[in-house]
């Protein structure tokens, strides 16, 4: 990583000096042009200042160019004639700028400024088409098509000055219009051999955006052209230049919309490139209810691999990453098919960190062929959306893990009062019995101990089926009955289509328990517990009704929602258990239909009653 960072760093420094040169060479030349425009003249100092601060510019361009031309020289020949030419560049550059400056003083030099320049842009020519000869013709293998594309370009520029002399001879016969595209078509040579680097130096990434640029420029310097043409022939020569100026910006600031629109449709023509945002939004619904983090990276994979069909991708574990990308939306890449990074046994070209806690201990791996191209920058914004897309859900399913954690610890608390409130109330009926019948304390003691064992079987369990609920409360049921005999009568009615359906484990048992302690045990007649489980309106309703003295002499409040809460431990508990595992979702209901008895109705949404 640090070598991979170390080579970014050099790209990015080659870069700014390469721009540097070229942003020195064109506002020297702009500052000459508006200087001579203002009246200054030729031989004056400001203008021989300005004038010599461009030409600096073009006289150093040449040793930055070869700079990024020797970075695809292979081979210690080859290096080692890189190396001499960036030397030569050098002392041609520094010989030509001092003559430069001593002409800016007033003081004689050996070469005139036009000659100067002349000699700038030979050597630039001349030392750049050696250093793309070197790297046209490798040591071993082919070019890749970048380096072809470069060339290609690099050429293009060459030829404007050649265009240029070869207008001498026929010039008083060409057209005025031909005279000044290729006038143009010379005077803009270097700035091709410049962007030929740029591209290079970027290995072809972000290629969309500079093309996008590039045919922006050239459709501004045709239509400048032809606009210049039309004017000096139609407006008499004092006003032209106004003219010109005027037009021209009127022309860009109502051209510039419909210009950028079409120059960006057609870059996304020439590359060929899929709808990314429709990728990312397919991505995000894929992975947004996924529960685990195994089965979010099988989803994202093919994804990704759709939107990038000719490379391979991977989602791996790279710990190490953690402390070497601190922005999680940057993508680390060198040259297709370079292999540089190595994780896993998988050779990638280019990492995208994938953060999990504020770490970023997962990465996108992606390996392509050398003759592939580098990224587009629509291909990297959306290589760092999907990255911070699988962030987000990997942050989701933590803090899913943390709650689901919380809500077992505080479920595992209300259960531990639970059971004991449940042993002491049996307890206290078997003693009671084995006073009048023992035969009826032994069969209760041994409803109790399967009761137990069920209790402990579910002990780890958060949720269990409808259908384990009411055998529970069954069993519980065959004790009280003991107790109260004919004074107790029981109905249990569960609808077929709600029998596996989730419910919180124990939540019925306090609820049948406080039917009985609070309801039916004061009347001297008992009653009878209805109990019913159905679905209704997309929800699960569990109700337990009893004939008991009703709610008006119980000990009970009225809370703000206009539902009755129980002041009784182990109904309060079920309450709690609802609210923290389906939050205000669930409900639980107390009533005294007509004042006589007692309903609890327990409402869960079906969604809820289904997933768990």
């Amino acid at each position: 990583m640090k070598e991979t960072r170390g080579c970014l760093r050099g790209a990015l420094d080659t870069a700014a000096v390469l721009r540097g040169f070229l942003l020195v060479w064109n506002v020297g030349g702009l500052g000459n042009a508006l200087l001579i425009i203002a009246g200054y003249d030729y031989q004056s100092v400001a203008a021989k200042t300005t004038c010599a601060a461009g030409y600096t510019g073009l006289c150093f361009l040449t040793w930055s160019v070869l700079g990024v031309w020797g970075l695809h020289s292979d081979g210690p020949a080859r290096t080692f004639a890189h190396h001499t030419l960036r030397f030569i560049a050098l002392i041609s550059g520094l010989v030509l700028t001092a003559w430069l400056w001593i002409d800016a003083v007033g003081a004689n030099a050996p070469l005139s400024r036009t000659a100067i320049r002349v000699a700038a842009e030979a050597a630039l020519y001349a030392l750049v088409l050696a250093g793309v000869a070197s790297a046209l013709f490798p040591s071993r293998g082919r070019p890749s098509q970048m380096v072809r594309i470069c060339a290609g370009v690099t050429l293009f520029g060459t030829l404007g000055p050649l265009a240029a002399i070869a207008q001498i001879p026929v010039f008083d016969v060409l057209p005025q219009t031909l005279r000044a595209a290729i006038s143009v078509y010379a005077e803009q040579s270097v700035n091709y051999v410049a962007v030929a680097a740029f591209l290079l130096l970027a290995r072809l990434r972000y290629t969309d955006t500079l093309v996008e640029q590039g045919l922006r420029v050239v459709s501004a310097i045709a239509a400048a052209s032809l606009l210049w043409t039309a004017v000096h022939t139609a407006v008499p020569p004092g006003a032209a230049l106004a003219v010109a100026v005027v037009t021209a910006t009127a022309a860009v600031v109502l051209a510039a919309p419909f210009l950028n629109t079409a120059l960006r449709r057609l870059t996304e023509r020439i590359f060929q490139q899929p709808d990314f945002d429709a990728e990312l939004n397919a991505l995000t619904e894929a992975i947004r209810e996924l529960p685990s983090k195994h089965e979010v990276f099988q989803r994202a994979e093919p994804l990704l691999q759709r939107a990038f069909p000719a490379t391979q991708i991977r989602l791996l574990s790279f710990e190490t990453f953690a402390h070497n990308s601190p922005d999680s939306r940057m993508v680390f890449e060198r040259e297709p098919g370079s292999g540089a990074f190595s994780i896993d046994s998988f050779a990638a070209d280019a990492l995208v960190p994938v953060k999990e806690n504020g770490h970023a201990t997962y990465a996108v791996a992606l390996a392509r062929s050398k003759d592939q191209r580098g990224f587009l920058a629509s291909e990297v914004a959306f290589l760092s959306g999907a990255a911070a897309c699988i962030s987000s859900r990997l942050q989701a399913l933590a803090a899913e893990r943390l709650r689901r954690q919380m809500i077992e610890a505080e479920l595992r608390a209300l259960r531990a009062q639970v059971n004991p409130h449940f042993l002491f109330n049996a307890l206290n009926t078997i003693a009671d019995l084995i006073v009048v019948d023992a035969a009826k304390a032994e069969r209760m003691t041994e409803r109790l101990s399967e009761v137990f064992r069920y209790v402990l079987t579910h002990s780890q369990e958060t949720t269990i089926t409808v259908r384990q609920e009411i055998d529970f409360v069954r069993r519980y049921l065959e004790i009280e009955e003991a107790r109260f005999r004919e004074r107790l009568q029981v109905a249990i009615d569960v609808a077929p289509e709600v029998q596996e359906m989730q419910v919180p484990a124990l939540i019925l048992q306090p609820i049948v328990e406080n039917a009985i302690k609070h309801g039916l045990a004061p009347k001297l007649e008992g009653g009878s517990i209805v109990i019913s489980a159905a679905r209704r309106d997309s929800r699960l309703l569990l109700t337990v009704e009893d004939t008991g003295i009703g709610l008006a002499r119980r000990a009970t409040t009225q809370n703000s929602r206009g539902s009755l809460r129980s002041t009784g431990t182990g109904l309060a508990n079920s309450m709690q258990r609802l609210r923290t595992l389906y939050g205000e979702e669930a409900k639980l209901i107390m009533e005294s239909p007509d004042s006589r008895g007692c309903r609890v109705t327990i409402q869960i949404p079906e969604s809820s009653a289904c997933a768990r």
